[in-house]
């Protein structure tokens, strides 16, 4: 059993609690910056290494069939790591993503920070842009409503971005 280290949790990236369709038990999967490494904490307290050779992991999500896709800071690339460890380009990206999550269809939504955008791909690895209104964003999760919730680092905020489009402000005042 290999333990985590102070050194594993001051440099823990993005964690990312999965209960995903073929996975047997909940598994916590952690990217980790100090080491460039995704590693895999069973619900027996097993942690391993799931796959290494990151550069500046980022956002974690995990798809339907088990997929754990990793934004790759360093590279301007969206990785897929299959649960048996093989690791693949998906997408190259115009800029750093940052959070990552997938909707009901299986769309991939990734925050783009330095465009104040959350891109939308396709399974098929197609890029769009959804929304583009945004201030920094970085953290990402979609509701069981299909409305997608984006962490905005600065000012502070939450926007709420509803199915068809529209946008408000969730929460505020986080500094």
């Amino acid at each position: 059993m290999k333990a985590l280290t102070k050194r594993h949790f001051l440099s823990v990236t993005c964690a990312l609690l999965a209960w995903a369709a073929g996975l047997e038990a909940q598994v916590l999967y952690v990217s980790t910056g100090s080491d460039n490494a995704i590693h895999k904490l069973g619900a027996d307290g097993v942690l391993t290494t799931l796959a290494t050779g990151f550069n500046n992991p980022q956002g974690l999500a995990l798809d339907a069939s088990g997929d754990l896709f990793v934004a790759k800071g360093g590279d301007c690339t969206i990785r897929r790591v299959t649960p048996g460890g093989q690791v693949n380009t998906f997408v190259s990206l115009i800029s750093s993503p940052g959070g990552l999550a997938f909707d009901r269809s299986g769309n991939l939504y990734s925050a783009m920070g330095n465009y104040g955008s959350v891109f939308r791909i396709t399974p098929e690895g197609a890029v769009s842009t959804f929304n583009n209104t945004l201030n920094s964003p970085f953290g990402l999760a979609f509701d069981s409503h299909g409305d997608l919730y984006v962490a905005n680092t600065y000012p502070g905020t939450i926007t709420r971005i509803r199915p068809d489009g529209l946008t408000s402000t969730f929460a505020s005042g986080f500094s």
